[in-house]
């Protein structure tokens, strides 16, 4: 028969291709938690000019 013959021609599942080049078990607000660490650091040393540098990188972040 057909089947016993070319088995290849049975309809068989297909598997789900892996994804490549994803996250490596880590989230992406890594970047927002060190970003929130300087800015308290620069508030703590009342550097003005650093406070508003981070803040305006954490506010286009999590847009």
């Amino acid at each position: 028969s057909l089947v016993e013959t070319k088995p290849f021609l049975i309809a068989q599942t297909k598997k789900e291709p892996s994804t490549i080049g994803g996250p490596s078990g880590y989230g992406n607000d890594t970047g927002v938690k060190t970003l929130e660490a300087q800015l308290e650091e620069a508030k703590k040393k009342k550097d003005f000019g650093k406070v508003l540098e981070l803040s305006n990188k954490l506010s286009q972040l999590r847009k």
